[in-house]
């Protein structure tokens, strides 16, 4: 597995900043977000793997979440790529009478308990509370493109829980921002990793060729 790190891969992003006071979202000062039309709300995404460790499906189907963005579904297949196991689910399960809320993407139990359970950053304070304490079993994944995001989320955690259930996911946001607006209903990702730096990668996406970075941050 790889090792986790605190270490920015891309040089120093700046210093970590303060939770807002009364703040109810888990997030900093982000770049703007691109504006993107979704086109419908099914993803078929084919993926090919140059990466002995990381030997991924050949193909995943995601199904947009209500009012889920394309960043956010960007953010959703990376994290599946970067975290893929065999039980890992690309999308999440009905909400119900336990649980209102539905995974961007995670792992249950026979007994249909969430083992791993993803959000993307910025989250609802209140929400994400509500996943913790209602799927005790679950490791906590946020995936995030932006570093400030994740060490705020990161602090709050801190502040209210105990260590070894989360993991934030950092990727290089200017990444983010170019592949959602190649996001179509037919994709396709090729993934080769780093000779050298296990942080850093290469992927082709949709016919553009991206040099990237990630993070992963855990507590």
């Amino acid at each position: 597995p790889v090792p986790l790190s605190l270490n920015w891969i891309n040089g120093d992003k700046g210093p970590a900043r303060s939770l807002p006071p009364g703040s109810h979202f888990l997030e900093a000062s982000s770049l703007s977000a691109v504006c993107v039309t979704m086109k419908g709300y099914r993803y078929r995404i084919r993926l090919y793997s140059h990466d002995p460790q990381r030997a991924l499906p050949s193909e995943i189907e995601m199904i947009r979440r209500e009012e889920e963005t394309a960043r956010e579904i960007i953010l959703r297949l990376m994290s599946f790529v970067m975290s893929y196991e065999p039980e890992l689910e690309p999308n999440g399960r009905p909400s119900n009478e336990v649980m209102p809320y539905s995974a961007a993407l995670g792992r249950w139990s026979m007994e249909e308990d969430p083992l791993l359970w993803m959000e993307c950053l910025p989250i609802e304070w209140k929400r994400l509370k509500k996943i913790i304490t209602k799927a005790p079993r679950a490791s906590i994944l946020l995936a995030t493109d932006s570093r400030a995001d994740g060490e705020v989320a990161l602090q709050k955690i801190r502040h209210d829980y105990k260590a070894g259930r989360f993991v934030v996911l950092c990727f290089d946001q200017a990444m983010i921002a170019e592949m959602q607006e190649l996001l179509e209903r037919q994709n396709e990702l090729t993934f080769l990793p780093d000779a050298i730096d296990p942080w850093a990668f290469q992927m082709d996406y949709n016919g553009n060729w991206f040099e990237g970075f990630w993070e992963k941050l855990d507590y």
